[in-house]
């Protein structure tokens, strides 16, 4: 029985290839999420978002220990059950995050702007609702 463990426990610890031991942080303005295993334990990966590219003064925010995420300068809480998204001429502007419980009870997120024209698109707001939509061809 002894001799099977300690044969097994390396082939164990080769098999995890994981790349990472986060959840999720930030690399300067870079996200880094930690994940895409086939089951988020074994075998994970890190997944990178630049931040620059997702929004407007793009930078990467950590919440805690654990989250992170994009959002634009100045870095700007808000309150994701509370927010709506608006538009200021072809800028998108919403509130973005991650749902947590520690330091605070409420969801919290942080101002994210988003350059429709960038992308093609035009900001439309519609029934209370504000999104990107390409134009029409």
């Amino acid at each position: 029985m002894t001799r099977l463990l300690v044969l097994t426990a390396p082939l164990l610890l080769l098999g995890c290839d994981n790349e990472c031991s986060f959840q999720e942080r930030c690399d300067g303005t870079t996200l880094e999420v930690c994940g895409d295993g086939p089951d988020q334990v074994v075998g994970r990966k890190v997944n990178t978002t630049d931040c620059t590219a997702e929004a407007v003064d793009g930078t990467c925010v950590e919440i805690d220990d654990q989250s992170a995420t994009c959002a634009s300068e100045p870095v700007t809480e808000c309150d994701l059950e509370q927010t709506d998204s608006v538009c200021e001429g072809d800028v998108l502007v919403g509130c973005t995050g991650v749902y947590y419980t520690t330091p605070v009870s409420y969801p919290t997120g942080f101002v994210v702007r988003v350059d429709c024209a960038a992308e093609g698109a035009t900001c439309v707001e519609a029934d209370g609702l504000a999104s990107c939509e390409a134009a029409e061809e």
